[in-house]
């Protein structure tokens, strides 16, 4: 995938025959065997026919596929999420808040983002504990080489968990052989501008273990934009390419962190007065006795850390082609804010108390998400006879704290009111066959596994000698069939059937009454499709339609005399419609 496919797109660069990667060692080839494989730009090169064409239909494709190539990208601003790339597609709608520092809603197909499947090169990314995804915590839309769209689960081959509107897969640049310096400036309304850079090293180690790489540091920020919220955001980025015997190895390295105030945060003369961290929902800055709360303020605002890296080895011996990707993610941040409410806190002495805050002071509360994530994804294609296979596995280790921190004026720690960490354990191995019976015909078959287990713990209710420890697990087989018609030359006919399946997020264990039976979200998807290239006339006519079973959401029941509520399995839904 992106590590062979960028050491082949180095090796072609003419800018000397030593140069070359191939040519300096004689052994790394391209390696496309695998589904989805990114596409093939190098910093600073985008390809012509990106360019005259922003989006592309694959034509043999079993299954509905659109690339967005870096053409589109290009046509962003710097600073603008790469979601606004996805505008473009039919039956999708990105919803903005005002700015892309704050992160967009995307709708698929009449699905939300927690039920659509984003990755990045490869790696899923929705959030483990609630399956939704946070945009703005993405690698820069300048960094995007292109994304394959796929309007359903479309196949065994995709790793993730919430594919029912769709899988997002993005794919980052690579690096060029030849070294440049790019500095990057930026400005515009409402006090926002971005300074940083892009340096691309250019190929060195060139008879050791020929190299190239690039580096990206910049800084976004704002005043604020409608609502006064202002922001800071700062990313760091790194990424190489290295051949070393029959494949390469690819370094990556993301640091995004992000400091936002709430929105109607602040205004220029009440920063000037308050400081940076004035927020406008707190209120009055001054206690009630006149005199300044000058701890209160400092804690109105978010900050989260979002930190990802992998190193994948790719390649091919003889037949047989490899890839194996090992990543690993820390995310640690907060949402603060205040209270003159009485409080229930677990204290650092083991024991559950009621703490009030002192007189005329307020309790400071840090709702704090610490979370580290590991995992790996192992691939590996060989022809057996005339049916090209295809086996992989992806297991991913998820461990998240909630933890709702609260402190006096004085920044002491007094308790939490609730301290819940989950820890999620995901395997999906999975096989898929490509077969071509006749040279117009492509069929498809696939299946995979889906086995989840989930832990948690809730502190306060053990301090409380309440139950406080529970596990759930999912297990569940998911087929895949497709087929592709050669028409005629440049014109195609697809047909695809996949299940998909998305465990009970965490909140099973807190939303009311816990649900020991509560299922995982099932769906069938359906497409039927039409592709065309016929010249300066390109296009897909897809129709498709999603059963969506074991709906999850909130109910009441009655348990006695009192009404409760519990997370239950309501019944099926019906998404289906046509694009183009």
């Amino acid at each position: 995938m992106a590590v062979i496919a960028s050491v082949l797109a180095l090796s072609q660069m003419p800018v000397q025959a030593a140069e070359s990667l191939g040519t300096v060692t004689g052994s790394a080839q391209g390696s496309s065997g695998f589904f989805g494989s990114s596409p093939s730009v190098n910093t600073g090169e985008t390809p012509p026919s990106d360019i005259q064409q922003i989006q592309k239909f694959k034509q043999d494709t079993t299954n509905a596929e659109t690339t967005i190539t870096r053409g589109q990208y290009e046509m962003l601003t710097p600073t603008d999420s790469y979601t606004q790339s996805l505008q473009n597609l039919p039956n999708a709608v990105v919803v903005s808040s005002g700015d892309s520092m704050d992160g967009d809603d995307v709708y698929i197909n009449g699905f939300s983002k927690s039920l659509i499947n984003f990755t990045l090169d490869g790696i899923p990314l929705n959030d483990n504990d609630s399956y939704t995804y946070y945009s703005n915590e993405f690698i820069p839309s300048v960094l995007v080489a292109g994304t394959k769209y796929y309007p359903g689960a479309q196949s065994a081959a995709i790793p993730g968990l919430a594919s029912f509107g769709g899988s997002i897969e993005t794919y980052s640049l690579k690096p060029s052989p030849y070294f440049f310096l790019r500095p990057m400036v930026g400005g515009g309304s409402f006090g926002k501008y971005n300074y940083g850079g892009l340096v691309n090293t250019g190929l060195f180690l060139k008879n050791i273990a020929p190299t190239s790489a690039w580096l990206y540091v910049n800084t976004n920020h704002r005043d604020g934009y409608f609502q006064n919220n202002g922001a800071i955001q700062t990313q760091f980025l790194f990424k190489s390419v290295t051949q070393i015997g029959p494949g390469a190895l690819t370094l990556f390295f993301t640091q995004n962190n992000q400091r936002f105030n709430y929105y109607n945060g602040a205004t220029a003369a009440q920063i000037a007065q308050f400081g940076n961290d004035y927020n406008g929902y707190t209120s009055n800055p001054f206690l009630a006795n006149g005199r300044p709360n000058t701890f209160y303020t400092g804690y109105n605002y978010n900050r989260y850390l979002n930190w990802l890296g992998y190193g994948k080895y790719e390649g091919e011996v003889g037949k047989v082609k490899f890839s194996e990707q090992f990543y690993y993610y820390y995310g640690n941040g907060y949402g603060a804010g205040a209270t003159t409410f009485t409080q229930t806190l677990l204290t650092p002495a083991g024991s559950v108390q009621r703490v009030a805050p002192a007189a005329d002071q307020v309790l400071l509360r840090n709702s704090i998400n610490n979370t580290h994530r590991w995992g790996n994804i192992v691939k590996l294609a060989y022809p057996l006879g005339p049916v090209d296979t295809e086996l992989g596995f992806w297991f991913n280790h998820n461990n998240t704290t909630h933890d709702a921190q609260y402190f006096n004026q004085a920044n002491v720690y007094l308790g939490s009111t609730y301290i819940e960490p989950v820890v999620t354990d995901t395997y999906e191995p999975y096989i898929v066959f490509n077969y071509k019976p006749v040279e117009r015909l492509k069929l498809a078959a696939g299946v995979k596994y889906l086995y989840a287990n989930r832990d948690f713990k809730d502190y306060v209710a053990l301090a409380q000698g309440q139950p406080g420890v529970f596990n759930a697990s999912f297990h569940q087989v998911l087929p895949s069939v497709g087929a592709n018609y050669r028409v005629m030359e440049g014109i195609n006919l697809f047909a695809n059937f996949t299940q998909n399946a998305n465990p009970p997020g965490y909140n099973q264990f807190y939303t009311g009454v816990y649900n020991p039976s509560l299922a995982p979200q099932k769906a069938n998807t359906y497409d039927l499709g039409l592709v065309w290239n016929r010249g300066f006339w390109k296009g897909e006519l897809d129709l498709f339609r999603v059963d969506f079973r074991n709906y999850i959401l909130s109910t009441t029941v009655q348990v006695g005399s009192f009404n409760q509520t519990v997370l239950a399995n309501a019944g099926k839904a019906i998404n289906q419609g046509i694009s183009w």
